[in-house]
């Protein structure tokens, strides 16, 4: 269960649990309740709980992360490190480009970077989006990462260009402001 209690600016809102551990001691002055103003409440039935609980273990067509980095680790230590073939047809990616900046030694290097860039254009889910919304990808750009995650107000890891014909993105080793790398989709940063 939780209460929604509109903030006396009337443009935000406080989101309470009343059972909880954190919420449970305050007073009603502190959680901002005054006479004749409203409060939402919202919760559901335990056994509805229950039930989205249930389903969700019982759904296991969906890798997730963890499932994926399992997956590839098996690959290498079995030594069944395929070479990678990256998908034909008419919803593709047609052009890799890595990031060069003169003078300066980059973190993965191109060889890296074009590997990983290989990667993601022959990830199967990828490739479902190319196909289903019909895109044809020009040219697939390595670029700087802008701003810091958790520093930067704004953090720009990707973005796309003339439509779908120019995709760039990030592959250089973003870090959180404790400066520990960030993951991805699929890419780790080490």
């Amino acid at each position: 269960m939780r209460f929604i209690v509109p903030l006396s600016s009337g443009k935000n809102s406080m989101l309470l649990a009343p059972f909880s551990v954190d919420h449970a001691s305050l007073s009603l002055l502190e959680t901002s309740v005054t006479e004749a103003k409203t409060i939402k409440m919202m919760g559901v039935l335990s056994n509805e709980v229950e039930e989205v609980l249930q389903n969700a273990k019982a759904n296991f067509r969906i890798a997730g992360f963890e499932d994926e980095e399992k997956r590839m680790k098996q690959r290498v230590s079995h030594g069944s490190r395929l070479s990678l073939k990256l998908p034909q047809g008419p919803y593709v990616f047609c052009e890799f480009r890595t990031l060069e900046i003169p003078g300066i030694e980059l973190n993965p290097p191109p060889s890296e970077a074009l590997k990983r860039m290989h990667m993601l254009a022959a990830d199967p889910g990828i490739i479902a989006v190319l196909n289903k919304h019909r895109w044809r990808v020009g040219i697939m750009t390595e670029m700087a990462p802008i701003g810091y995650v958790g520093i930067s107000p704004k953090c720009l890891l990707g973005f796309n260009k003339k439509s779908e014909s120019d995709t760039a993105i990030s592959l250089l080793i973003p870090y959180h402001s404790e400066g520990k790398p960030i993951k991805i989709g699929h890419l780790e940063s080490q």
